[in-house]
């Protein structure tokens, strides 16, 4: 195309409309990868400070003096946050809640072992 246009081998291509096509393309290029880099950032700040929160709560863990009751807490949370998500609404979801304990503690309940009739348990005073 350019030896048609009569261009040299080794001659430079100047041209106001030529030079900003490559002004624009190279802007996109360097606002796109300034996106990412922004993105990537921002990622790496929830990283840090989702490790703050599970260092915290690690040491906190080692520095208790009754490390089983911090976590039978935790685990009494995580199972009455996941009851009430698939019991409260009018379509229970007694098959997922059931995966939940079979995956996350392999209990092999069944249906009839869970009783729904029941209101949910009271936390003990500590």
């Amino acid at each position: 195309m350019m030896t048609r246009l009569g261009m040299e081998e080794n001659e430079g291509l100047e041209h106001p409309l030529l030079n900003r096509t490559v002004e624009t393309a190279q802007k996109r290029v360097e606002q796109r990868n300034y996106q990412m880099r922004r993105h990537t950032l921002q990622y790496d700040d929830v990283m840090n400070q989702q490790r703050v929160v599970v260092y915290t709560y690690r040491n906190d863990i080692l520095r208790t003096e009754n490390t089983r009751q911090e976590v039978f807490e935790v685990v009494n949370e995580v199972i009455d946050k996941e009851c009430e998500l698939r019991l409260q609404s009018a379509d229970k979801d007694v098959d997922g809640l059931l995966r939940f304990f079979n995956n996350a503690m392999p209990l092999g309940l069944t249906a009839q072992e869970i009783d729904l009739g029941k209101s949910p348990r009271k936390r003990r005073p500590s």
